[in-house]
């Protein structure tokens, strides 16, 4: 396996261990690695996925030592209750979509206060080091994809986490 397959995996272990008993999602069912988000309808029938991909690398080989970074994306994958959405109006079955979207952006941001913060109030997750990497950043927090939810009606939110590696500092 790759690094940042390994950083992947660590991340999944420890988002299972800080987000176990989460009121909205199954943290040890639910939160899953992925390349591409592809999850069907199906796999959401039973509930929202925390999904954790390898986002790609960054490497800076100028004079010194090189320097690697590992992005892994973090997004929730959600279904609005469309077994509400035929009967209703088309305004009422919007709110529907609405409230189901607040409810996976609300995931999303119950994950991402995991690495929120600096100092002592950081949260757990940047204070951990993850298969020896050190957390750098998050960036492009809360990036939507409009596409997905109007073609499939997934929902989908996503954001990136840096890790740098410890063999670099």
């Amino acid at each position: 396996m790759s690094k940042a397959s390994n950083v992947r995996d660590a991340v999944i272990s420890r988002l299972q261990v800080h987000l176990a008993g989460h009121q909205l999602l199954d943290a040890t069912k639910k939160i899953q690695p992925f390349w591409t988000p592809d999850f069907s309808r199906d796999d959401l029938d039973d509930g929202p996925i925390l999904g954790v991909a390898c986002g790609g690398r960054e490497i800076n080989s100028l004079m010194g030592p090189d320097e690697t970074r590992v992005l892994i994306n973090v997004g929730v994958f959600g279904l609005p209750d469309i077994s509400q959405l035929a009967s209703l109006a088309e305004n009422e079955a919007r709110l529907v979509n609405v409230k189901s979207g607040d409810k996976w952006d609300g995931i999303l941001e119950d994950a991402l206060s995991l690495w929120i913060g600096s100092g002592s109030s950081a949260g757990p997750m940047a204070r951990e080091a993850q298969a020896g990497h050190w957390f750098k950043t998050v960036e492009q927090t809360a990036i939507y994809d409009p596409s997905l939810f109007k073609d499939e009606r997934i929902w989908a939110g996503f954001f990136t986490v840096t890790y740098e590696d410890q063999d670099d500092q």
